[in-house]
């Protein structure tokens, strides 16, 4: 039986037959406190709100060969499109989300890709001034979870970060298929969950 799976972009969070289940972002988000902790709400802020801006610049450019966006971001779209024309990538999938029913936790990709030389890959887009590899990392591998339980055809081999720069140029960083970080994520969080109140029967609570 197909399960439903729900995304609701307002609150980021995913629902499947209903339930709702944790993302990538939110597994992932004791790498996140571990490398972010330190850095000012304001900046947190702000580098979000440039990333969200740049995502769906590019998102409508791959869909609809067209995009708006202001002269302060116009170097990023300058560096993806530049990224498109080096390697020709046939993009299989593009922001879709996906769930794994096995493990409880959904994400979406930015894109799934048929690279020019035949690799299948992930590649996730950054616009931030470093890129975290660690937590690049674990994130990259969650997705691939996710991408090889729901696929009906090859499994990913390879993980990419598309770094999007300023100056309008990028770097396509390549990752290990090695999804332990990630699993260690999975399994924190799994044991941090409060478990359910079972009501006492009625004989039990006159004790």
């Amino acid at each position: 039986m197909a399960q439903i799976l729900r995304f609701y972009d307002e609150q980021h969070t995913y629902t499947l037959d209903g339930e709702t289940i944790p993302s990538v972002s939110e597994l992932t988000r004791f790498l996140s406190r571990e490398i972010y902790g330190d850095i000012s709400q304001y900046r947190l802020d702000h580098a979000a709100e440039r990333g969200s801006i740049i995502h769906k610049a590019c998102e409508n450019l791959d869909r609809f060969g067209d995009c708006e966006i202001s002269e302060e971001y116009a170097p990023y779209i300058r560096a993806y499109m530049q990224f498109r024309t080096d390697y020709t990538p046939q993009y299989i999938a593009i922001e879709k989300p996906f769930a794994s029913p096995s493990l409880r936790f959904a994400g979406t990709p930015d894109r799934i890709a048929r690279m020019s030389d035949g690799r299948k890959a992930i590649i996730d887009l950054k616009s931030s001034s470093v890129v975290q590899k660690a937590l690049a990392s674990a994130q990259l591998n969650g997705y691939r979870i996710l991408w090889d339980e729901n696929a009906t055809d090859s499994p990913i081999t390879h993980l990419y970060i598309l770094h999007l720069r300023p100056d309008a140029s990028y770097k396509l960083i390549s990752f290990p298929l090695d999804p332990s970080v990630f699993m260690a994520c999975h399994t924190l969080h799994t044991a941090l969950q409060k478990k359910p109140r079972i009501p006492k029967k009625k004989e039990e609570a006159k004790k």
